[in-house]
């Protein structure tokens, strides 16, 4: 009988002590569900219209250029120009010997006496055709070397600028050696026009079918805070480069305050209407460590989802989402820093 006894309280207590422990684990179970539940706040995703404005970054540069050298090596007897000079088309920028030119000319006056008696010949039938055609071959090639001469002697500016680089003194040889201030060419001096300039950026290519020739853009340096100035583009070049897919731009703009110099740094804005895009709080984006991976959480079903999105511009305080993202979707704005994919989460309001 007393055993019996001890058997059936030992049971109870072992009752007692089962109802003990799974009363303890739904409590730890409790616990565990609110613990991973979080409270966020949400905001439905919208596209709004905005302007379609690109920026860019840029260079100055003069748009022409030349780096005037001379065909042949040669003695410069006078250069008469100086850095900082204004100069125009056709004026005279250095003379080289003449020796050279001289001697052609003393030769070609000699064959044009010759060709003028070889005429009167011909037409009294005293020479023969053949004869003839020689000389005047001799007259032509002796004329066209004159010519040659004359532009490599007396070097003339093409354009109209302004005496940017000095590379030869009076007396010393013209060796045609590439020079690096000219980008590997021989020179005697460096013109630019500046009379207009041009800034040159890259534009992404999804652009390309969108830009065209003549379009208004609106320039701004660092240099000049409280001033801009009206560029056109004036040239599209054809071809993406594949290592940036970018394609280069040429705007022109005019300078005649000469305000603008080769070299200065530019922000070049493109305005190209409106369109509808879908931002969000930048706040909203969270970036995977160690990775340019960018996410946001929606939430879904009481879940948080981790979705992975692709960004475009930074418009005020918000973010262009260009695909990972649709319409009318409960982004998490807030409480979700902490957060993984698939996590429970409560609104509030």
């Amino acid at each position: 009988m007393i055993r019996n006894n001890l058997i059936a309280l030992g049971l109870m207590s072992m009752l007692v002590l089962t109802a003990c422990s799974n009363s303890s684990n739904d409590e730890q179970t409790t616990n565990v569900v609110e613990q991973k539940t979080n409270i966020v706040r949400v905001e439905k995703t919208q596209r709004v219209s905005i302007d379609n404005t690109l920026e860019y970054t840029g260079t100055i540069e003069a748009f022409e250029v030349t780096h005037l050298g001379a065909a042949t090596p040669g003695q410069v007897e006078k250069i008469y120009v100086e850095v900082g000079d204004k100069v125009v088309e056709g004026q005279l920028i250095a003379l080289f010997d003449r020796t050279k030119l001289m001697q052609a000319r003393i030769q070609l006056e000699t064959l044009e006496q010759d060709r003028k008696r070889m005429d009167t010949l011909l037409a009294a039938g005293s020479i023969a055709q053949q004869k003839y055609d020689q000389l005047n071959a001799q007259y032509e090639i002796a004329k066209t070397n004159v010519e040659f001469l004359e532009r490599n002697t007396e070097v003339k500016s093409p354009i109209n600028g302004i005496i940017t680089g000095k590379y030869i003194e009076d007396g010393e040889i013209f060796s045609m050696v590439p020079n690096p201030k000219t980008g590997g060419k021989g020179a005697i001096v460096t013109i630019m026009n500046i009379d207009k300039v041009k800034a040159l950026f890259g534009v992404s290519e999804k652009y390309f079918p969108v830009l065209e020739e003549g379009m208004k853009s609106n320039i701004k340096l660092d240099i000049y805070p409280e001033k801009s100035f009206t560029g056109t583009i004036y040239r599209i070049h054809p071809v993406i480069d594949k290592m940036t897919r970018t394609f280069t731009v040429e705007n022109i703009i005019p300078n005649s305050n000469k305000l603008l110099r080769p070299g200065m740094f530019a922000r070049v804005e493109l305005k190209l209407g409106t369109i509808e895009v879908l931002i969000v709080p930048s706040t909203a984006v969270l970036k995977q460590t160690g990775t340019n991976e960018r996410y946001v959480f929606v939430y879904e079903d009481g879940k948080a989802v981790r979705k992975i999105v692709h960004l475009g511009r930074l418009i005020q305080d918000n973010l262009e989402i260009i695909s990972g993202l649709a319409e009318n979707e409960q982004l998490i704005i807030e409480g979700h820093s902490k957060l993984m994919d698939q996590t429970p989460v409560e609104i509030v309001k």
